[in-house]
């Protein structure tokens, strides 16, 4: 606005000083010479001394500008006039370097993490290698795994590994997808070294696998997913303007098309996204079991009583994806991963969608593995989209030199019973909500009460501190109790959060001392 502004105001001066120019053009004498000036060299230097108080005025009207001017003194442009420069030294304390280091260092391994038994995969023993579907269905929730809603999606749950008690990596699609495709926290999301190199990408490609990703929508650059979701990742990449449902299934056919039978040709994992249970959500006339159910043009916001027609909608919208997926959910042959991005909100929470509130409803979403010998299994304590790959690996048989660098880890090697916490990131401000591991479905009493701890953490300053215990909805429990269930989590779980020295417990304030 600034710039604009500035940029305004130079045209008008340089138009108005030209008119001047041509007015009162002069001619001057010295002896034998005769200087004359034209009206841009008249322009020019009448308005020289224009440019140099207009900037002067917005530099002292710009306090946000000489801030960062101040702070890269050794970066921004404007300090090679030399007119500006700090007004005291920067300064850190040891703290913040050692925990900036360990950052960094944890951002360098991330990218050495590889596959170290190459000669032993399942796929190099097998005649017919098993090739990998991940299926990411937009906006999902858990309870639309049921036998009325999704019932072929339901039954292949039955068949493998039922997440029971799962999370996403956050309340966002970016969030989410980043936390599923690289095994860690989605607070990894805004430090790019991670982002541009997802760990799926870069494990299944040194095992072998050729990669394809397909959807039915495109809009990757708004949100920041276009680092990950890109044709350099992939072999074979196909995304188009989102036409709901018709898009929907013209990824899907391209999906079959690519992990179709060719002869010798090595085994491939395939990324499938699919947008059409986002609002409005788009229905397939012919699955329509759920009604009544309103129509597309629905209003937002909607009051309660509209509540029920516009789940239905949903659940039909769900109905028909489900229909749509047929062709690609047999795991006699192949893994079959089905994850929701995150979860949606229809008013439980005060709120509809998704990305506006650390909720369990917009935080909570199924996630179901199924495939060759994998045995049936409903995993009941909490897990998250960190969990998944860690899991998908394992269930392959790819082992990878450094395990640890993952946040998530096997489900299958771990007792529901351990002390460890997983961070749920929000997708509006630089906070986590942490849920203990150890928690399980049978709590769900508890958990209406007691959701999670609400932190305002960034890998960007590295700042952690806890603010207060958030219910169900992800509102703040304001009260000592919540206090004491901060302290008690953070004395159980080492804090993966702040790598400095871990005797220290980080801050614990009430909503009311944070404002």
């Amino acid at each position: 606005m600034g710039v604009g502004a500035f940029a305004i105001t130079l045209i008008v001066l340089r138009w108005s000083t030209i008119k001047l120019a041509n007015a009162c053009q002069t001619h001057l004498k010295s002896g034998v010479f005769e200087i004359a000036f034209s009206p841009w060299t008249s322009a020019w230097a009448a308005s020289l001394p224009s440019i140099v108080l207009v900037a002067t005025l917005w530099m002292l009207a710009a306090p946000e500008f000489n801030s960062i001017v101040s702070g890269n003194t050794n970066r921004h442009p404007w300090n090679l006039t030399g007119l500006a420069s700090p007004k005291k030294a920067l300064k850190r304390s040891a703290s913040q370097v050692e925990s900036e280091l360990t950052t960094q260092s944890r951002q360098f391994q991330h990218r050495l993490n590889v596959v170290n038994n190459l000669e032993d995969l399942q796929h190099a023993r097998s005649p017919q290698p098993a090739d990998v579907v991940v299926i990411v269905v937009e906006s999902l929730r858990p309870e639309l795994i049921s036998p009325e809603c999704m019932p072929r999606i339901h039954h292949l749950a039955k068949q493998g590994i039922w997440f029971g008690n799962h999370y996403s990596g956050g309340n966002g699609s970016s969030l989410g997808i980043f936390s599923l495709v690289n095994g860690t926290d989605a607070t990894w999301f805004y430090l790019s070294s991670i982002r541009f190199s997802p760990a799926m990408n870069d494990l299944f490609r040194q095992a072998g696998y050729e990669l394809g990703f397909f959807a039915g929508v495109d809009d990757w650059q708004p949100f920041q997913m276009d680092a990950f979701i890109n044709d350099s990742q992939y072999d074979v990449f196909h995304t188009e303007s989102r036409d709901w449902l018709a898009s929907d299934r013209r990824a899907i056919a391209k999906a079959k098309s690519f992990l179709a039978p060719d002869g010798q040709r090595p085994p491939r994992l395939a990324v499938v996204y699919l947008y059409s249970t986002h609002a409005p959500f788009d229905v397939n006339p012919e699955d329509t079991p759920h009604r009544p159910f309103a129509s597309r043009d629905y209003p937002i916001p909607y009051t309660p009583s509209q509540r029920d027609q516009i789940w239905n909608r949903y659940r039909n919208a769900a109905k028909s994806i489900d229909t749509e997926l047929v062709e690609l959910l047999d795991p006699t042959n192949r893994f079959i991963v089905v994850a929701g991005d995150h979860g949606e909100s229809f008013l439980e929470d005060g709120t509809i969608g998704h990305g506006t509130r650390c909720s369990e409803v917009q935080l909570r979403t199924p996630v179901v593995i199924a495939g060759p010998a994998v045995e049936s299994r409903k995993l009941t304590f909490t897990t998250s989209h960190a969990d998944v790959l860690p899991t998908l690996l394992s269930l392959i048989g790819i082992q990878v030199s450094r395990p640890d660098l993952f946040d998530g880890e096997d489900v299958l090697r771990t007792s529901m019973h351990r002390k460890q916490i997983v961070a749920l990131a929000d997708f509006l401000h630089e906070e986590v909500v942490l849920l203990p591991r150890n928690r399980t479905t049978r709590d769900a009493s508890y958990r209406r009460n007691h959701f999670g701890l609400r932190c305002r953490y960034s890998h960007l300053d590295s700042r952690f501190v806890s603010i207060s215990s958030v219910d169900q909805r992800g509102l703040d429990i304001v009260g000592e109790d919540g206090v004491e269930l901060a302290r008690q989590w953070i004395r159980e779980n080492p804090s993966r959060f702040r790598p400095s020295d871990k005797s220290r417990s980080p801050a614990i304030h009430s909503p009311a001392q944070e404002n």
